[in-house]
């Protein structure tokens, strides 16, 4: 972006979630955003760092997207930073697809896409149900339609209209909600780890078919791993284990051990969903 468009380098930056906390307060600080957006578990652990007076920014607006904004995380960011926190869900096939209105309901830009949310079928599921699939048709894209286009994500429209008064359907997303893992350092000081960067480190390993990361002690961080057809298993945990032993090293994280489980990625015992990333040691993932 910066090369195509130099002028951008300017007026915008993207900052990486695998980076280390401190790197990107420091980057923050220094580019002083007066929008900010992000994943809700990266922007709530930006607003512990306001807090704490290691960041230093003051944004008008804050938008989040990519994971689910609990009530919790939304109330945290705004008293951080001091302004108003909205939600948006879209893809980059689908630039644009939602807005939030006033009464805090994602609505459907109805005029530029068609939502149809849908059971593992592809049957189309009634209002107030939620789908196990989404399919997205961009109405207004001549260039390159995108026609039924499968999101992937769990949806349900709003059976009642909106207290907002807008004529476009609501929706309801269940997006991401993995939790932030926080392990120490050899000095004892609490590290937080974004849960995103932690499924990129495991998505970048050629021959990992599906990935968990669970942390049941203070320092050790359980994997569950499931590997391709063909793959050799012994081979893929050796590299995944040593990208991950680096990733959490790099964030100051050297004492975590990490460890191989016997069964393959699986819900969650008590609220039934499959979190990718989750810590044992807090009750938020027990919502």
């Amino acid at each position: 972006l910066p090369i195509s468009l130099p002028w951008r380098a300017k007026t915008q930056r993207l900052f990486s979630a695998l980076s280390p906390v401190p790197q990107l307060v420091h980057g923050l600080n220094a580019f002083q955003p007066v929008v900010l957006g992000g994943y809700p578990s990266a922007l709530e652990t930006l607003a512990r760092e306001q807090q704490a007076g290691r960041l230093h920014i003051r944004p008008i607006l804050i938008n989040a997207a990519g994971e689910t904004l609990t009530t919790t995380a939304r109330r945290l960011i705004a008293a951080a930073f001091g302004c108003r926190v909205g939600n948006y869900y879209g893809s980059s096939e689908a630039v644009g697809l939602t807005y939030e209105c006033r009464a805090q309901r994602l609505h459907v830009n109805a005029d530029w896409y068609l939502v149809e949310p849908v059971d593992e079928d592809n049957r189309a599921v009634p209002p107030g149900q939620l789908s196990d699939g989404v399919l997205v048709t961009n109405l207004a894209n001549t260039i390159q339609p995108i026609i039924r286009y499968q999101m992937g994500d769990r949806v349900a429209i709003d059976p009642d209209r909106c207290p907002c008064g807008s004529p476009f359907p609501s929706i309801q997303v269940v997006g991401r909600t993995d939790d932030v893992l926080t392990f120490p350092t050899a000095a004892g000081e609490p590290v937080r780890i974004l849960p995103l960067a932690v499924a990129t480190v495991a998505e970048e390993i050629h021959g990992v078919a599906a990935c968990q990361f669970v942390q049941r002690t203070p320092s050790t961080l359980t994997v569950r791993l499931a590997t391709d057809d063909g793959a050799d298993e012994r081979q893929v945990w050796s590299a995944l284990r040593e990208r991950l032993a680096a990733f959490l090293t790099q964030h100051g994280a050297t004492t975590v051990a990490i460890e191989k489980a016997a069964e393959p990625p699986a819900l969650h015992p008590r609220s039934g969903k499959f979190r990718q990333v989750y810590s044992e040691l807090t009750a938020q993932h027990d919502a």
